[in-house]
């Protein structure tokens, strides 16, 4: 959902604007830009409909309190996703059309990869053992187990940017829905042989098991089907060596040039990441609040993805600067079109949520999680989310606007 700032070059000095890089110069085929286009939207829709079954399947199987727990681990983990990620996959795949050698970069990128999810990830895994509201919960174990879910899908996300790179978005279409099947089936499996409802915390700590099984195909697929491109496989290979000072200074300046994308992004998303996690510090009841809520978040996190999947096709024509770009006018009367497309497109989902409210949450959970007259319920938490949709497209309009045009810098 990032993937905007890796089609820009910060303009050199004389130079005003942003500028394309050679991944994106007019030297490229359309078509791979159009067939890597359509991958992405198939490998986003089949990913979607495999997420509402998977969702659907974690309400019948598992106690309302259990599905809290199980959506409060996510939520949790959510939040370190988003540091792990660092701004890192953007810049990758700037970096990588561009270097000249790719195999001593994809080097480098991988380890600033691993060293900050490592990071990230053990700060997560520590905190939610000693944070006092935690102890005594089923929450501690619960992340342990499904750290594995992001540690293995950003590890994957450095070969994506290697089929990104090379408009080999088949593979990563393969990689996704491999790992979403086989959540599914073992998700499936286990409703078949009669865990329905359950209690059980043993069924709570399988089902996140379950989770990491489909993170660690994604990444060894990923691995698999990348290790066929010659530097990908050349650059793996000395991953281990020790570093040498150039190796230090590219990890730096990478480093320093991924901080203010990652900040960015940060800042943007996190007032919606923290939601879940705040709930199960500060509610005695959390499980059945997170239940509700964390449910209807996981949906809602469709409809904050679209305009951004919106602005990542239409970003090589926002830019403010390169050539054939247009007049100043013609830049503007687009993206005032891009916009109304972003306020049409987070209207109808907003307004799809709030009046629809109760046939999504039913259709994602079961009757007893539904509203009444005395108390609200995941379709109340649906209705409240809608606001936040609509208000998210703007927010990502404005987001991807200061980026064409340099402003993200202090």
């Amino acid at each position: 959902s990032y993937t905007f700032a890796h089609k820009l070059r910060p303009a050199s000095r004389g130079e005003r604007g942003c500028f394309f890089v050679p991944l994106y110069t007019f030297s490229v085929s359309l078509q791979k830009i159009a067939s890597s286009t359509l991958w992405q939207l198939a490998s986003q829709g089949v990913s979607l409909l495999l997420g509402i079954l998977s969702v659907k399947l974690v309400t019948l199987s598992l106690s309302k309190e259990l599905v809290g727990n199980y959506q409060t681990v996510y939520g949790y983990l959510q939040i370190f996703g988003i540091i792990a990620d660092f701004g890192l996959y953007a810049v990758s795949i700037q970096e990588l059309s561009r270097a000249r050698d790719r195999m001593a970069l994809l080097r480098v990128l991988f380890v600033l990869r691993g060293v900050v999810t490592i990071l990230s990830l053990g700060a997560a895994l520590l905190l939610a053992w000693i944070i006092p509201s935690f102890r005594g919960t089923p929450l501690p174990l619960g992340i342990t187990i499904a750290a594995f879910v992001p540690f293995f899908t950003l590890l994957a996300g450095m070969f994506r940017t290697a089929f990104q790179v090379e408009f080999r978005m088949k593979s990563v279409f393969a990689a996704e829905i491999a790992s979403r099947v086989t959540t599914l089936l073992l998700m499936i499996g286990a409703f078949l042989l009669g865990v329905q409802s359950s209690s059980d915390m043993s069924m709570y700590l399988l089902f996140l098991l379950f989770g990491s099984a489909g993170g660690l195909v994604l990444f060894s697929l990923s691995l698999f089907l990348s290790l066929r491109l010659p530097w990908v496989r050349s650059g793996l290979s000395q991953v281990f060596r020790p570093f040498s000072a150039l190796d230090w200074q590219q990890f730096i300046r990478i480093a320093r040039l991924a901080l203010p994308y990652g900040f960015a992004f940060f800042a943007t998303t996190i007032y919606r990441q923290t939601d879940i996690t705040l709930i199960a510090f500060f509610r005695a009841d959390y499980e059945l609040q997170n239940a509700y809520y964390g449910t209807m978040m996981r949906i809602a996190e469709v409809g904050f993805l679209l305009p951004t999947f919106l602005l990542n096709s239409a970003l090589p024509l926002l830019s403010t600067g390169g050539v054939e770009q247009g007049s100043d006018g013609e830049r503007a009367r687009l993206r005032g079109q891009i916009l109304l497309a972003v306020l049409s497109l987070g209207s109808i989902v907003a307004s799809f949520s709030y009046f629809w409210s109760r046939p999504i949450a039913l259709l994602l959970t079961q009757k007893n999680y539904l509203s009444t007259a005395l108390h609200p319920g995941a379709d109340t938490a649906l209705e409240l989310l809608s606001f936040s949709m609509f208000l998210s497209g703007v927010v990502a309009y404005c987001f991807y606007l200061l980026l064409t045009m340099l402003h993200w810098r202090p």
